[in-house]
């Protein structure tokens, strides 16, 4: 199975079960089904502006922005306060 040419260890002979293709599993898509799945997701883009494939990902970048620009406020604040 490993082996190299006839003259060396190992043979040179390949059997039936060498030469057989790994065949896909059946629960795996063909790959025609991928590739109209694929096509089908390129035929329908996101509306122009919406740069989010989730909600709650707008939702997430709004409140770290948010948190960020509080903290911010909120340093600065306590900076000028405080002193340098």
């Amino acid at each position: 199975m490993f082996g190299g040419p006839a003259g060396e260890a190992g043979g040179g002979t390949d059997t039936e079960e060498d030469r057989m293709p790994i065949r896909r599993p059946s629960f795996l898509p063909s790959l025609d089904e991928l590739e109209r799945r694929a096509q089908d997701r390129s035929a329908h883009r996101n509306p122009p502006g919406s740069q989010f494939d989730h909600p709650t990902a707008k939702y997430v970048l709004i409140a770290v922005l948010v948190v960020t620009v509080l903290a911010h406020v909120i340093g600065g604040i306590v900076f000028a306060v405080v002193g340098f």
